[in-house]
């Protein structure tokens, strides 16, 4: 299981998985996280496993589940809003990053599938 956040949603419509060794690897999931609980996603074609379109949504975090044996893995994950001429933030939404210059980090969490606490974990 691979687990991807970005802090605050983004607006998202493709995910590309890009398997190490697509030999290895039986099975490949996706599930996309809305701020309250995370959602499947089907691939856009059965043969193409590693490719996942859908309508335009928020979220702010993905989750890659793959069976695999031998010297399997993912090799890179890439999420596009196909929709917009602007790219993603490369460091985070502007919100996340004006969150993080007023030090507030409490903010940057919100609605992150991942728990925050001062002391780190």
């Amino acid at each position: 299981m691979l687990d991807i956040s970005w802090g605050l949603a983004e607006t998202i419509d493709r995910v590309i998985v890009l398997e190490k060794n697509p030999k290895g690897i039986e099975s490949l999931t996706l599930e996309l996280y809305d701020g309250h609980r995370w959602q499947p996603v089907a691939p856009t074609h059965p043969e193409e496993r590693g490719e996942f379109r859908f309508p335009p949504r928020p979220a702010s975090g993905l989750r890659i589940g793959i069976e695999a044996s031998g010297n399997a893995g993912i090799a890179e994950v890439e999420v596009y809003n196909t929709g917009s001429d602007a790219p993603l933030p490369q460091y985070g939404s502007a919100a996340l990053i004006a969150a993080m210059k007023t030090n507030a980090p409490v903010v940057l969490f919100d609605g992150s599938p991942f728990p925050y606490s001062p002391g780190g974990g």
